[in-house]
């Protein structure tokens, strides 16, 4: 292909020219070559290597995971195990995830019975779901006296497909359950 601008690598992988600038900072692509005048020019094989982290960011490989990757690709051949190795602890926790997406997706087929006896099985078993949020919503559907109330804390775990705990997706359903914390008795 020669030869391109970053103006026109955004518009061929529909990625901003600010993205591709970021990757190449934080080292998800290689820096690309330059001309004399310091202007990025992608060659082809800059061009391999946007693709090649679009591809693993769309396969869920996190920011770090492909800078490290590209870390020791650049280090040579004699890295390959360490590269293999990396992408094989990836794909390991790929597959975890897909596990907890299905089970995600299994809870989203549960009428409202059908997943207060799930949840039920899981405080019996000691294996409720964890974190702060968890606790909040458990603790608001014993407190709330409304059928309706309880109907929506159960369909609003039925629509999320993330489970995991962590403060950012926390805050975000947090600021999503504002509205049902109106509505519960002090």
């Amino acid at each position: 292909m020669g030869k391109i601008t970053i103006r026109e690598v955004s518009r061929q992988y529909g990625v901003t020219q600010d993205a591709l600038r970021y990757y190449e900072r934080i080292g998800m692509i290689p820096p690309v070559s330059r001309t004399a005048g310091g202007a990025r020019d992608y060659q082809d094989e800059d061009l391999a290597w946007v693709e090649l982290a679009l591809c693993m960011r769309s396969a869920g490989l996190s920011v770090e995971a492909i800078s490290e990757y590209v870390r020791l690709a650049r280090l040579g051949d004699g890295t390959i195990k360490d590269r293999l190795a990396l992408l094989q602890g990836q794909r390991e926790g790929l597959l975890e995830r897909q596990g907890q997406i299905a089970q995600a997706l299994e809870l989203r087929k549960m009428d409202q019975g059908q997943l207060l006896q799930f949840l039920s099985a899981q405080m019996k078993a000691g294996t409720r779901f964890g974190g702060a949020l968890f606790a909040l919503l458990r603790n608001a559907y014993a407190r709330a006296d409304s059928a309706g109330v309880r109907g929506d804390i159960l369909n609003f775990l039925k629509s999320y497909s993330d489970f995991s705990s962590t403060a950012h997706i926390e805050g975000n359903l947090l600021r999503n359950l504002a509205g049902m914390a109106d509505a519960m008795p002090a």
